[in-house]
Order: structure tokens, then sequence, then C-alpha cells
């Protein structure tokens, strides 16, 4: 004759097992979250196919450090003595050699320009990228590295950022009334946005 299990031990078991399937999901749930962050703030290196030579444009390798001591690498294309200068920050995986078109017709015009690679992107990533978090930290000392040059008028400084580029623009701005222009493409309010 088979044996009755009582309701309390039947109990127990269920409950058990549901806080094991309640635990492996979370597990399996927070396991992939964060293998999606990691894969969005560590985007892979890109290449950089061109140069200012390619544009038949002077330009000088400079480096910088963030305030929490990031180091940044950017091109400095100068233009005429005197002119605005313009910080180019393409967006979040992207690397400087982007936005080389774009200094080049600004530097046709007269404008000073300083590209760079935004925290964890570029031809050779450092770190991750924080959505936001730390890049305005990261443009406020870009802004600093460009009004610092002798041949740039700094008081006329300008910004144009794609995407986290864009936001940390918009923020840096408060900061340094210096920046007279933004021009911001696919900006964002808010890092859980991106």
């Amino acid at each position: 004759m088979k044996k009755r299990i009582p309701a309390k031990v039947k109990f127990i078991k269920l409950f058990w097992l549901l806080v094991a399937a309640a635990a492996i999901l979370l597990i399996g749930t927070l396991g992939i979250a964060g293998v999606l962050t990691y894969k969005v703030t560590h985007p892979p290196a890109v290449s950089e196919l061109v140069t200012p030579a390619d544009f038949l444009m002077p330009s000088e390798s400079v480096s910088w450090v963030s305030d929490d001591g990031t180091r940044f690498e950017g091109y400095w294309i100068p233009g005429e003595r005197g002119a605005p200068g313009i910080v180019l920050a393409p967006g979040h995986g992207m690397s400087r050699s982007a936005v080389l078109s774009l200094a080049a017709q600004l530097r046709v015009r007269g404008f000073h320009t300083l590209a760079y690679d935004q925290r964890g992107s570029g031809s050779a990533p450092k770190g991750c990228g924080t959505l936001g978090l730390l890049e305005t930290n990261d443009m406020l000392a870009a802004i600093d590295q460009l009004k610092g040059r002798p041949e740039v008028d700094p008081l006329r400084l300008g910004i144009w950022g794609a995407d986290v580029g864009a936001r940390a623009a918009l923020a840096a701005a408060a900061f340094r009334k210096q920046v007279q222009v933004i021009v911001a493409d696919s900006a964002y309010d808010a890092v859980g946005i991106f």
C-alpha cells in the first residue's frame, strides 16, 4: 500500500521547487541583462580607415586627461589664426575618423577642429562607455584642450556631437560660456533612453 504524504510536506516541496525556479529565472534574467549591458558599454574597436592626411589636411595628434584620469587622443586640425574652434565628438561605437569629412568642410571655412573618440569607442577603446554619465566631463576636458590653443579664439567655441557626444555637448555647454554653438545629432535626455 502506498504511503500517504502529508499536505505540509507537499507544500514545503512545492515551495522549494518554486523558490528554485524563481532563482533560476532571476539568475538567467540577470545574466542576460549583464551580457547585454556589457555589449552596449563595450562596443567593438572600429578601424580608422581615413586620417586627416587622406583629406589633405594638416593635423597634429594631441592628448589630454579627463578629470577621472582617462586619457583621450584626438586630431587637432588647424584653421585660420583667431578663428573659432569646434569640438567634433562622434557617437558611441564610432571613431574620430568618422567626422573627418565634416572637419575638412569646416577647415575650408577657416574653423579649427578637435576630433576625438568617445569613452570606450574608437580604434583602441579605453575602458567602457558610460552612455552619458562620464562623457560630459570628457567633453569639458576636450573644450579646455581646444580653448587652450593659442590660435583659437577662446571666446567663440562650438561643439558637434552625435548621440553620446550630443548629450555631452548639451550638458557641457552649461559649464562653459565660451561655447556659442552646439549641433546635437540624435541627443537623448536620459541614459536609460539610449
